[in-house]
């Protein structure tokens, strides 16, 4: 309800308080009722034509202007049964016409809109989003009605962040997630709130009736603790997603806060997500909400402060919390520089076995200290340091997922081992999506280097896609059922690596031999067009998404778009200057793909 309509109310909520006479009072409420019925209130619309009904059932004004609410609120049926009372009690003229006029408005043939029954309309409109909701109510003023009274479809609610902060703002945030809650009542089973509403204190009042099962909640760092505890409480809520804002400074991590706790472990979380929040405790309410845990996404951002004190507070609660869940999560999800870029390596204890995971993303450091390795992982996102040992358990870890793991993304520093991502790059052969992830300036090989010096020289995403091109360097085909490759922040790829890698895949998906496919590329005179071959070695690649600084040559896009079913290409999305300006061994943070 509007703040207009609620000024409207009031006047005529007073007058009521005041007014003694019958007549005067069903008048009163029947105008109240039409502003209900004006701001999509069916309920209260409809207790006050009763209660004018109960008042003087038997003037014929009080009855036709009842069967108008009725005829407003797209109630026909009680309209004419009212009508048909009216005329009954000797109407005056005035009373007549009004009849007249409302039996005719009743007697026109519905539109085509309300033409489908109203439980079967309501029964396909369940399978739409929340937001298609509100384009549906445009349709006509039934379907608007149907759709706010019909309180299951509102089980899911998103109130967004207002564009100015500002009291006015903040005011029809509150006003909006108040009309959106009673629309679903004890329906609402999701619900994603913004800042300011969601610190402030009054949202406490909106969420405590409720029994949801996915919270999405994004406030300021001081209000976390708060939430967090909270969530902890709420038995039903499986998913509970809490975005906080970076605490105040440069020189400040968000895990140097106070961590979060909670009093009580009534919840039993299947997917927590965690962004810039305090540090986690490893306290029994939340090791008890955490215990069914699925999936684990712990993001600290950018910050770089203080990593050894980082490391001391989030650590071994992170340790604990995983052995405690070990045998159920199936996705970690871990992000931020303090993990990736920290110093030494994210024990996550010696006892603890990840075999159910699914997905996993995490520096390669973490598997160091793994007692069993996952043997069903699908989508690994990981870096590639140059210790021999975690070298090995990556290679064994790839070997174990060969048959399963369908997308890898690699994260490319000064420091990325060339051998590993040949080794892993050639046991993943089930491997469909590959994204290589720049977080550092390096130097781009040159063309003509050798594949002894390019092994002995930093990894970049060049490199990889002279992996990928049989015949490059080996003839050998790396991931022969790859058939999508990104590439994000990378200044190294010039053009010729990638045309070459689409021509040579897919003259080899064709059926020809790898000296084939080059002697056909290096006439420029490939064709590419025909259909794979059954017994091909390799499938062609077929999506491509680059999001790069570099500026390639006017005639690589149009090629590449001319012969690969899906490109997106971003070539200026983070700006040139902000790389060149960085030091060689300067450590990125890591920049994870948007979705």
């Amino acid at each position: 309800m509007t703040r207009v309509e609620a000024a409207q109310l009031q006047p005529l909520t007073e007058a009521l308080a005041a007014s003694t006479r019958d007549t005067e009072r069903a008048r009163l409420y029947l105008k109240r009722a039409l502003v209900f019925v004006r701001a999509d209130d069916a309920p209260h619309a409809l207790r006050d034509v009763r209660d004018a009904l109960r008042l003087a059932s038997s003037h014929a004004s009080i009855l036709v202007r009842a069967a108008r609410i009725f005829v407003e609120a797209d109630l026909p049926d009680k309209a004419v049964r009212v009508l048909n009372i009216a005329e009954q009690r000797s109407p005056s003229a005035s009373d007549k016409a009004l009849i007249t006029a409302l039996r005719a408005k009743l007697a026109r043939p519905p539109p085509r809109a309300t033409a489908l029954p109203v439980e079967l309309l309501m029964h396909i409109l369940g399978y739409l989003p929340s937001s298609s909701l509100y384009v549906c109510m445009l349709v006509c003023r039934a379907w608007r009605t149907w759709i706010v009274q019909h309180r299951p479809l509102w089980h899911t609610i998103a109130v967004r962040a207002p564009v100015a902060p500002d009291a006015a703002a903040a005011r029809s945030q509150y006003e909006a997630a108040t009309r959106y809650i009673r629309r679903g009542v004890r329906h609402v089973r999701h619900l994603r709130l913004r800042a300011p509403l969601t610190d402030h204190r009054r949202v406490w009042s909106l969420v405590a009736p409720l029994r949801l099962t996915s919270l999405d909640i994004a406030c300021e760092y001081a209000q976390a603790s708060a939430w967090f505890a909270w969530a902890c409480t709420h038995a039903p809520l499986k998913s509970f997603t809490l975005r906080a804002a970076p605490p105040k400074g440069p020189a400040t991590h968000p895990w140097l806060g106070t961590p979060l706790q909670a009093r009580r472990g009534d919840a039993r979380f299947q997917h927590l997500a965690l962004h810039h929040t305090p540090p986690l405790a490893a306290d029994a309410p939340t090791l008890a909400a955490c215990s069914q845990l699925q999936s684990l996404i712990y993001d600290a951002g950018e910050s770089l402060h203080a990593l050894q004190n980082v490391h001391a507070r989030c650590v071994p609660a992170l340790r604990t919390l995983w052995h405690h869940a070990q045998h159920t999560l199936t996705a970690l999800e871990l992000r931020g520089a303090a993990l990736w870029v920290g110093p030494g390596p994210l024990p996550l204890g010696h006892e603890t076995s990840l075999r159910a995971l699914q997905r996993l993303c995490a520096p390669l450091s973490c598997l160091g200290t793994l007692a069993e390795l996952p043997d069903a992982l699908a989508e690994w996102e990981t870096t590639l340091p140059p210790d021999a040992a975690l070298a090995d358990r990556a290679v064994a870890l790839a070997a174990r997922c060969a048959r399963t793991l369908h997308t890898c993304t690699l994260h490319v520093t000064h420091s990325a081992s060339t051998p590993l991502a040949e080794r892993l790059l050639a046991t993943c052969t089930a491997l469909g999506a590959l994204y290589v992830v720049v977080d550092e300036t390096v130097a781009p090989p040159a063309m003509a280097e050798s594949y002894a010096a390019a092994r002995q020289s930093a990894l970049t995403a060049a490199t990889v896609l002279r992996l990928l091109t049989p015949g490059c360097w080996d003839t050998r085909v790396l991931c022969p059922q790859l058939h999508t490759l990104g590439l994000v922040h990378d200044t190294s790829v010039r053009g010729r690596e990638l045309i070459d890698l689409v021509r040579v895949r897919a003259l080899l998906a064709q059926g020809h031999t790898c000296e084939e496919a080059w002697t056909a590329v290096r006439r420029r005179g490939a064709e590419v067009d025909a259909a794979p071959s059954a017994d091909a070695a390799c499938v062609p690649l077929a999506t491509l998404d680059v999001d790069t600084c570099l500026e390639l040559a006017p005639q690589v896009v149009p090629f590449l778009a001319a012969h690969l079913k899906q490109v997106h290409w971003s070539p200026m999305s983070v700006p040139r200057a902000r790389l060149a300006a960085r030091l060689r061994h300067e450590p990125r943070v890591l920049r994870g793909r948007s979705g």
